[in-house]
């Protein structure tokens, strides 16, 4: 995968992270924890590290060397279940799992960063956080720690983020790796709703509220004398039904959603990066015999662009050339993105109307994007009720493509 990546001219970031093997667990053989052991962790990043530090022999011999990989980040979604998978699938083995409390997290960070340093990665993107955005609570029988909390928790903060007596002395100096970040990674999914809902509980931190994340990670690092950091969304998707049936959002809905989401996360300075997940749909899991739970058969994700059948869903040209329309009073902002364009290619859209019954498309304004990720953000005044699309010239093969025509009036 690293090869194919970097044959590509693609990136790529790994998340050092469970299920953690018993052996390497904390607790005994017979009374596992599902926290890894710290000195087994730090070892195992340090070998990791060591593979793909760009000097690693290609066991292969396809290459003489592994790719480099210089993007990391610590644990997957510390804050909700730290879980083995099979356990979903048991009668209460998902109900006893429990997510790491923010002083094993601070321990973990500790010792996968320590494992990067010493194997070469000082210097490489280092993300903390991929944490889940559900708030917890006394109705979650998974004790989910919601982000907001969970943050002050992992800087060692109390509700008036006020430090903890544990922790007043030396706290930067023994836990380098949060204050050494390039961001705190989150997935800030809805599941079942759009991106403009937001949570009523305000401790947790859907695609809407990221603001909220944003603040409580200045506060938390200021009170410390550290430096602001970014927020990266690297994960979020919308789950569609079909092919799950117990959800709401159909594969047109999820497409409008994605580009609605594209531009909550443009509009919001301080996100670094977003990324979908995922690409195919998974297939649902497979029950034991005599269980005929449907609930527990879509465990599973289903936010992919294509089928598990192989068939593109509306989503999937949507996130070739997405599209979001606002209003700002008497216009209507145009929010779109070729996606595929070489960073920082120019890049020729024109904006067209479709009038309320009419047959032809109409030029309303013609714009060439420069910026670096191919996003376009302008304004436009459509003389009646109608739709508007975005038709861009793509600037390596020069074929007009089309996007999404929506309505506006």
């Amino acid at each position: 995968m690293v090869k194919t990546a970097d044959a590509l001219g693609l990136g790529v970031l790994f998340t050092i992270s469970g299920s953690t093997p018993i052996w390497a667990r904390q607790g005994t053989r017979r009374h596992p924890k599902p926290y890894p052991r710290l000195r087994d962790l730090r070892n195992f990043t340090r070998a990791v590290g060591t593979r793909y530090s760009g000097s690693y022999p290609d066991p292969s011999g396809a290459r003489p060397v592994l790719p480099r990989v210089t993007h990391w980040s610590a644990w997957n979604e510390p804050n909700f279940l730290q879980f083995d998978y099979r356990a979903l699938l048991r009668k209460r083995g998902g109900a006893r799992t429990r997510p790491m409390t923010p002083a094993v997290y601070r321990s973990v960070v500790d010792a996968i960063y320590t494992g990067l340093r010493r194997s070469g990665h000082g210097s490489d993107v280092f993300l903390l956080g991929e944490t889940a955005p559900r708030r917890g609570g006394r109705r979650d029988p998974n004790g989910t720690i919601p982000p907001l909390e969970f943050v002050r928790g992992v800087y060692c903060l109390n509700a008036r983020f006020r430090p903890l007596r544990a922790c007043r002395r030396g706290f930067v100096r023994r836990h380098p790796g949060l204050f050494n970040s390039a961001g705190w990674a989150h997935h800030p999914y809805t599941v079942n709703l759009p991106p403009s809902w937001d949570d009523p509980a305000r401790k947790a931190v859907p695609i809407s509220a990221l603001g909220r994340l944003v603040d409580t990670l200045d506060r938390a690092l200021f009170r410390w004398g550290a430096s602001e950091i970014p927020v990266w969304v690297t994960e979020y998707g919308i789950q569609t039904n079909p092919p799950d049936p117990n959800l709401d959002i159909s594969p047109d809905e999820q497409a409008a959603y994605l580009a609605e989401s594209e531009f909550i996360t443009y509009s919001n300075p301080r996100v670094a990066s977003t990324g979908w997940f995922l690409l195919v749909d998974d297939r649902p899991r497979r029950l034991p015999r005599g269980r005929r739970n449907r609930s527990r058969r879509w465990v599973t994700w289903q936010s992919g662009l294509v089928t598990r059948g192989g068939q593109a869903k509306p989503a999937y040209d949507e996130y070739h050339h997405p599209i979001h329309l606002t209003g700002v009073g008497g216009a209507t902002r145009v929010f779109g993105q070729y996606r595929v364009a070489p960073d920082g290619a120019a890049i020729a859209a024109r904006i067209e109307f479709l009038p309320s019954g009419g047959s032809a498309w109409l030029p309303l304004q013609a714009v060439t994007v420069t910026n670096r990720k191919g996003y376009l953000d302008t304004q436009v005044s459509p003389p009646g009720p109608g739709s508007l699309r975005i038709v861009w010239t793509d600037p390596v093969f020069g074929g007009e493509v089309p996007s999404r025509a929506v309505p506006v009036g």
